[in-house]
């Protein structure tokens, strides 16, 4: 519509209806996510807690794979680490 015309009572009207309903929608579909971030939520607080490798099982896993030094059980614990923060922080 070009912004010489104006518009009637009527299409004003319908603008407002059609703004109402968009925004119903937004209201709602933001009321939806925010039921199913909750259900993630207590999904995720169900969910097992963290089990760590011990120093014996990484030690064991090390000398499997011919890594002798102590170095690649702190190693192992980094990634352990970062692992546990980016799947429960």
């Amino acid at each position: 519509m070009k912004n010489e015309e104006k518009m009637s009572y009527e299409e004003l009207a319908i603008d407002a209806h059609r703004m109402r309903t968009a925004r119903d929608s937004l209201m709602l579909s933001n009321a939806n996510l925010k039921v199913e971030n909750y259900e993630l939520k207590q999904a995720l607080a169900k969910q097992k807690p963290w089990v760590g490798l011990t120093d014996g099982v990484m030690c064991d896993i090390a000398i499997e794979h011919g890594l002798m030094s102590i170095d690649w059980i702190d190693f192992a614990r980094a990634i352990e680490q970062a692992l546990k923060e980016k799947n429960f922080d």
